[in-house]
């Protein structure tokens, strides 16, 4: 009966012991933590806008607007590629996202991929992203509409820019708006140009 009860004694001390260390190993394996927005003051200003846009009219209440979207989510590889080929063209999209889509609201169709162009990122890496990017949404018949950043943005033209983009796709959403041109482009200053 002794002996039982050391067996008993051992195996919970042994319980004890690798539980702990398993918590141990468990957070120092994972030194993550929460950032602390999902987008940064740029691109929430952008966002914003873009949401207040579609809302402002009536027959854009069935979009919606989803912020970083991861591009093998939106665009896959053809189907033409097999193997290692479209391993390799899928790891080039796999960890990069859009800055914005715009989808139907009923059915989740992509309309729009919408990225903003920060004027202080005009790094060679960052002309790389924005060409490999244009090359992938050309290939995909995706339409791709570059609005650059600044503060506050004037809704109207926005709406020009986003609709003349939306007017070119198949079963497109037509405003009447003659169609006008695909990017964004400010009010001159004695317009209003930063109204919103």
């Amino acid at each position: 009966m002794e002996n039982v009860l050391y067996i008993v004694i051992l195996a919970l001390l042994l319980g004890t012991i690798l539980a702990w260390f398993r918590t141990r190993q468990s957070t120092s394996d994972f030194p993550y933590q929460p950032q602390s927005r999902l987008l940064t003051k740029t691109e929430t200003e952008l966002y914003q806008s873009i949401v207040q846009t579609l809302n402002s009219h009536r027959n854009l209440d069935d979009l919606m607007v989803f912020a970083k979207v991861r591009i093998a989510d939106v665009i896959n590889p053809g189907k033409a590629l097999v193997g290692n080929d479209w391993q390799d063209a899928y790891g080039r999209i796999s960890s990069k996202h859009f800055d914005y889509v715009v989808c139907t609201a009923e059915d989740s169709q992509i309309r729009l991929i919408i990225e903003l162009d920060d004027g202080n990122q005009r790094s060679v890496k960052k002309l790389r992203r924005d060409h490999f990017l244009d090359q992938i949404c050309a290939s995909a018949s995706v339409p791709l509409l570059r609005i650059p950043a600044q503060q506050g943005y004037d809704l109207e033209a926005l709406w020009l820019t986003i609709n003349a983009k939306l007017l070119k796709m198949p079963n497109a959403i037509d405003a009447g708006i003659d169609e006008k041109s695909s990017s964004f482009q400010q009010k001159p200053a004695d317009q209003g140009a930063l109204g919103a």
